[in-house]
């Protein structure tokens, strides 16, 4: 069983590149693949019973999260105002995003 699991693990460890070539060459594609290659590596830490599965699953979540315009805490927006740096007016979402931001345009403190 141990050893089904390292070959698995290794085919998953053997993919980043593929995902790097992406970003790389700007595929929009990138960030799914890095969320499902999160996913499948959640799933074999699972299987294995293997805590690390936990921080992989918080990390996904933090992906999303950025994704829908949260900015995790410690990080700060520079320069104006924007429509996308901040949640839109009467939006459902505007009471829970503190802010909103470019990820170019942010950094951590």
């Amino acid at each position: 069983m141990q050893l089904i699991m390292l070959d698995r693990i290794d085919e998953l460890r053997l993919s980043v590149p593929r995902i790097v070539d992406r970003y790389d060459d700007g595929d929009p594609r990138f960030a799914e693949d890095v969320k499902r290659w999160i996913r499948d590596a959640e799933e074999i830490l699972t299987a294995a019973r293997l805590p690390a599965a936990a921080s992989l699953a918080a990390l996904r979540g933090t992906l999303i999260a950025a994704e829908e315009g949260t900015v995790p805490a410690g990080v700060t927006c520079s320069g104006r105002a924007t429509p996308r740096k901040m949640p839109l007016p009467n939006s459902p979402k505007q009471n829970a995003l503190s802010a909103r931001c470019s990820p170019l345009r942010c950094k951590r403190d």
